[in-house]
């Protein structure tokens, strides 16, 4: 498949092009009517897109804000899509591109505001009904991560990708790549999600030095990469979480100090971007980066959150950040392991960091707040001796999948890192035979099939729900102080019930 375009054609008709399953429009520019066509598109399938020529347009395009207002004329619900710089085309001149994905059928009214040409548009989109059960955004409601489209509840278990980088070749996105990688994890192995690690200088065109002008306006091709990951991932049925920043702990090479600052113009149009881009795209979440405590404080998270939602303008899409560590905990071979890491600050999910999570303690992540919990921390199977108290073994990853969910449904990050010498970041396939020892227990990477039934068991049955209710003693009692150990495991044996006493799962480990 050729590269996802973000340039319409020349010439274009007033009829749209279907373009790699995204519905384009004309051009429109000075001289044409201020009417836009009247479109239709179906329920949950992404993506309307309008693109407008602004060639007055003065100074640098990136800060250029305008807005398309959408409004359901039955229920008068809303949507502001924020419009993002597109590039200067030779013919066209400068233009600026807004997207719309329908959220419920009915007629919905379009009115656009903004500089010059940007503003004064008006037209009707209608959205129509789909055949098909439509996914929706990824939201939260109270402790539980949701489809909005289904109202179904899922566990998110996120696999660690490459940066998006690793996903061009020659200079536009390898859609072969992105969709033997989702095939690969998703559809074989069964993981919900994916996961992209931050880093400042891959959302910018340039990167070759830590100085705020070499990191100046945001690169098409990294964003072009994540909207057709997103896109692929959630026709798999899979979300997607992306990390704006690496940490600012070292040196500040991977956050804001090298922009200026987070509230800097560089940080500020990346996150329009990413608002105006990917907003109305549905089916991701987005962290502040790692090592937090390192450089990040309450206010400056509460800044981004705040700056990310008004600008995304209703377009439902978890935003969080990772929590404190507790670095004088005990190693996870002891026993008292209290207390769970420090929520310094907590978004639309509260993201936790803790080594090693047993059972007990993905209990006390999932109730320690009124919203969705994430343990925001990255498990991974390699051989480090820096890590060796917190990295996996593959029996500890299976583990680790259905501790979180009988505990209620805490989100995760996990990846396969072995061998080191095909390890770009991104993670390896979980039945590769690759060899590894932690702790003197050594270990195969063989677990694809036990991850696809876990899979299977809970998401393709649609076994887990949000209503489901910790009873442990139906399984024999609370389970004790059990260690997520490379030595020592202790097996649990815990139960979920639904409210309506006729929904049981029993787990129960070495019986």
């Amino acid at each position: 498949m050729s590269s996802v375009k973000r340039e319409g054609a020349s010439g274009l008709s007033k009829a749209a092009l279907l373009v790699a399953g995204v519905l384009m429009f004309p051009i429109l520019g000075w001289g044409e009517s201020r009417q836009l066509p009247a479109k239709e598109v179906v329920v949950g399938k992404p993506y309307a897109q309008w693109e407008i020529r602004y060639p007055e347009a003065a100074g640098n395009p990136y800060d250029i804000e305008a807005r398309a207002s959408f409004t359901h004329e039955k229920s008068g619900a809303t949507r502001k899509s924020l419009m993002f710089y597109a590039g200067e085309k030779s013919d066209d001149g400068p233009t600026w591109n807004f997207r719309f994905t329908g959220t419920r059928p009915g007629i919905w009214s379009i009115e656009t505001t903004g500089p010059g040409n940007l503003g004064g548009w008006k037209g009707k989109i209608e959205v129509v009904a789909s055949d098909e059960s439509r996914r929706g955004f990824l939201t939260t409601e109270g402790r539980a991560w949701v489809w909005s489209g289904t109202g179904r509840a899922f566990v998110p278990q996120f696999v660690m990708m490459n940066r998006p980088s690793a996903f061009l070749d020659a200079g536009s996105v390898d859609s072969v790549k992105i969709g033997r990688v989702i095939e690969e994890f998703a559809i074989e192995t069964g993981f919900t999600g994916f996961h992209f690690e931050g880093g400042g200088g891959k959302w910018f065109e340039s990167g070759k030095s830590n100085t705020e002008e070499s990191f100046k306006n945001p690169s098409h091709l990294t964003f072009e990469v994540l909207e057709a990951f997103i896109m692929r991932a959630y026709e798999a049925g899979a979300a997607t979480h992306f990390w704006l920043y690496d940490s600012d702990g070292y040196g500040g090479k991977g956050g804001p100090k090298n922009l200026g600052g987070p509230r800097s113009a560089p940080a500020k149009r990346v996150l329009r971007q990413i608002a105006g881009r990917l907003g109305p795209i549905p089916g991701w979440s987005i962290g502040y980066g790692f090592d937090l405590h390192k450089w990040a404080d309450p206010e400056e998270l509460e800044w981004y959150k705040e700056y990310l939602a008004e600008h995304l303008g209703g377009w439902a899409h978890p935003i969080g950040a990772r929590a404190d560590p507790q670095d004088n905990l005990p190693g996870p071979d002891t026993i008292n392991r209290e207390p769970v890491s420090d929520v310094f600050w907590s978004g639309d999910y509260a993201g936790h960091y803790d080594k090693r999570v047993p059972y007990r303690h993905y209990v006390r992540t999932y109730e320690q707040f009124e919203k969705a919990a994430f343990q925001e921390d990255r498990f991974r199977i390699r051989e480090s001796g820096q890590f060796q108290l917190k990295d996996y073994t593959p029996e500890m990853t299976v583990r680790g999948l259905w501790h979180s969910t009988m505990a209620g449904g805490v989100a995760n990050i996990w990846g396969n890192l072995l061998p080191h010498s095909q390890n770009d970041r991104g993670s390896q396939p979980y039945d590769n035979g690759a060899k590894g020892t932690i702790r003197n227990v050594e270990f195969v990477v063989d677990i694809k099939g036990a991850i696809k039934t876990y899979h299977r068991f809970w998401f393709e049955k649609k076994r887990f729900s949000a209503d489901l209710v910790r009873d442990n003693a139906l399984a024999g009692g609370e389970p004790g102080a059990e260690l997520l150990s490379s030595r020592h495991p202790t097996p649990i044996s815990v139960a979920l019930r639904g409210p309506d006493q006729k929904r049981f799962v029993f787990y129960t480990e070495r019986t």
